[in-house]
């Protein structure tokens, strides 16, 4: 599953329908950091990676980092 959260079709509420068990969910960093909790706001990638893979029993989470890998 790639979100792709872009406006006008950004609005998270209804999410977990769709990637609820995805095998592989592949977000941004600015994704990232939007689905996890405020806590997590200075965290790297790989904290989000996996707050994502707990919160939506996903198998892999990958966080691209645009111009940075």
């Amino acid at each position: 599953c790639d979100l792709n959260l872009r406006a006008p079709f950004d609005d998270v509420s209804s999410l977990d329908e769709f990637v609820r068990g995805s095998t592989l969910l592949k977000v941004n960093e600015d994704e990232a950091r939007r689905l996890s909790p405020a806590s997590l706001a200075s965290a790297g990638p790989g904290k989000h990676a996996a707050y994502l893979a707990e919160t939506y029993a996903c198998i892999s989470v990958c966080v691209t980092l645009g111009g940075d890998g």
